[in-house]
């Protein structure tokens, strides 16, 4: 087993997980201000380390791992009228959402699919570099 530091499951926190819970069908690293709240409100099953098993370690570095794949930016497209393109960034993280227009979405792709190859970056890039990365590589 691969002794890692996670973070927290709960949308936006950045601390440290100390807790797990299942939940849904799904099992939650949960810092401990969010395994109170998860507490309170009697959601799932709370976990012990010592409960967690091979299977269970295995599930969530996938889940880890699964994150790091997706990219840290959701890329939607949207095809207006005249032939162009609604470009949608929005951070997985933040939620913070950038949209432009352009007509050369085939480039798009190809910088995004890139963007996700080397997507392992040891720090995130923040929403407005990613948007004037794809729009200055569009203007080339």
């Amino acid at each position: 087993m691969k002794s890692s530091v996670w973070k927290c499951d709960f949308k936006g926190c950045e601390e440290i997980a100390q807790w797990y819970r299942w939940w849904k069908g799904d099992l939650f690293k949960l810092c401990s201000k969010h395994e109170a709240y998860f507490a309170r409100q009697h959601w799932g099953k709370h976990l012990d380390i010592s409960e967690l098993d091979e299977d269970d370690i295995r599930y969530l570095e996938e889940k880890d791992e699964g994150l790091e794949e997706k990219g840290f930016f959701e890329v939607l497209l949207t095809k207006l009228g005249d032939g162009t393109f609604r470009v949608k960034v929005i951070d997985r993280e933040t939620d913070e959402k950038r949209s432009f227009v352009t007509d050369d979405i085939g480039r798009l792709l190809e910088i995004d699919t890139e963007f996700r190859k080397k997507g392992k970056l040891p720090v995130k890039p923040s929403i407005d570099d990613f948007v004037k990365r794809l729009r200055k590589e569009e203007e080339q």
